[in-house]
């Protein structure tokens, strides 16, 4: 190979280089077009924008619900604070039980009814003293 088709050689290979990098160049400038068009194409959706606003302040209240209620609520027997879901109320009136156990069980609130946490209404509804009670003893 001569030197002078060696230049030539080299002159295309430079201009083919040349000629890639513009290319991709240009491809770049055309994905960029098409982005800023589809984009001005999407069309401003009220109702769309307000179903969401009213999905994400339903989501919103149900988690200050549950902040709200989460270990808020203190067992009138035993004193362990719980969730109101996790409590029972149980009125003095309902149950058929003795006075002396009625005392105990209504120990730290005593009205007419109270909130119960499950364990202690069960030992209650069968006129028993829960064995957390603060003021059980054996």
């Amino acid at each position: 190979m001569t030197e002078r088709s060696r230049q030539q050689q080299y002159k295309l290979s430079i201009s083919h280089a040349q000629n890639y990098v513009s290319r991709k160049r240009e491809l770049a400038l055309e994905n960029d077009r098409r982005f800023i068009l589809n984009n001005q194409q999407k069309q401003y959706d009220p109702i769309a924008e307000e179903i969401a606003r009213k999905k994400w302040l339903k989501c919103q209240k149900e988690y200050e619900l549950a902040i709200r209620q989460y270990h808020s609520h203190v067992c009138n027997c035993c004193g362990r604070i719980m969730r109101i879901s996790q409590l029972k109320i149980l009125s003095k009136n309902h149950l058929q039980i003795d006075e002396s156990v009625l005392k105990k069980v209504f120990y730290i609130n005593q009205s007419e009814s109270a909130k119960f946490c499950k364990t202690c209404a069960s030992y209650i509804q069968k006129s028993k003293i829960p064995r957390m009670d603060s003021t059980f003893q054996k």
